[in-house]
């Protein structure tokens, strides 16, 4: 493995993540990107979610991202669903102690504890699907990136019908996802970025797409220390029409699409994320 950054650094694409890539070309050679691939698919893989010291560095989120949903949950009586390790939940509890975050990795519950002693908020160890707080309780409930980790429908209209219960008359669900139209449509396509995240460490992302199964593989090689370790995300895309339709399913009504955390009407042609806001009367 050793080198391997050095490697891929040459046979780059576009890139969709939100810090600045460097050195990016074209992909022309694509049995050196098939070799690279070779290379990093018989390494030592990891789940991204039991290396919660790598997640952020590998997945650092959409510009805006974090300002858009602080914004959302400033006030009231807050859930946030997949809190990670607080990137955005914890800045969000130091402004709303009524927030609650919820998250089925302990790995990332553990991180976000200590890189945050100081936050009032709680947080709860749980299957969002499963999980019952109650009824009518929350005014918002926030859920970024949870969708794209569902393979199963049913357990979208589950989240959804669990989501709508534990809300108030009158609350709100803000979600969002990446958009499909951005990604390279070939029937197996793939992009890479290499994205410099912090000194002495470097993580180059492949991102390979099955268009017809509507699924993503992400591997992220991180790179620190001389050494690489290889992250694994399987992950699931919907379009805005399959999430607006679930919404409605599960009881929401106006159900607003945006792009880019931006407050501007969803245009699949300039935007890379999805960002819903749905009411429950």
């Amino acid at each position: 493995m050793a080198g391997l950054l050095d490697r891929i650094s040459k046979h780059l694409a576009v890139s969709r993540i939100a810090h600045p890539p460097v050195d990016l070309r074209q992909i022309e050679n694509q049995q050196q990107i098939a070799e690279n691939l070779k290379n990093i698919q018989s390494a030592a893989m990891f789940n991204v979610f039991q290396c919660a010291e790598m997640y952020d560095l590998a997945y650092p989120g959409y510009e805006g991202d974090s300002d858009y949903y602080l914004e959302k949950g400033k006030a009231g009586d807050v859930l946030y669903l997949g809190v990670g390790t607080g990137r955005v939940f914890a800045p969000l509890a130091r402004q709303n102690p009524k927030a609650v975050g919820v998250d089925s990795s302990s790995e990332m519950i553990s991180l976000l504890w200590k890189k945050n002693p100081d936050i009032n908020g709680q947080v709860l160890k749980a299957d969002a699907l499963s999980i019952d707080l109650g009824a009518n309780k929350f005014d918002g409930v926030i859920a970024p990136y949870s969708f794209l980790q569902l393979f199963d429908k049913e357990d979208m209209g589950r989240l959804l019908t669990n989501v709508h219960k534990t809300l108030k008359l009158g609350g709100v669900f803000h979600t969002d996802t990446c958009s499909p139209f951005s990604f390279p449509f070939k029937k197996k396509g793939h992009e890479v970025s290499i994205n410099a995240v912090s000194k002495g460490t470097r993580v180059a992302i492949y991102i390979i797409y099955d268009h017809i199964m509507q699924t993503m593989k992400e591997l992220a090689v991180v790179s620190s220390g001389g050494e690489d370790k290889v992250l694994e995300m399987n992950l699931f895309y919907y379009f805005p029409h399959e999430l607006s339709e679930s919404l409605t399913n599960a009881g929401f009504v106006e159900v607003r699409i945006t792009g880019d955390y931006k407050d501007e009407i969803f245009d699949p042609s300039e935007h890379e994320v999805v960002v819903f806001e749905a009411r429950k009367s």
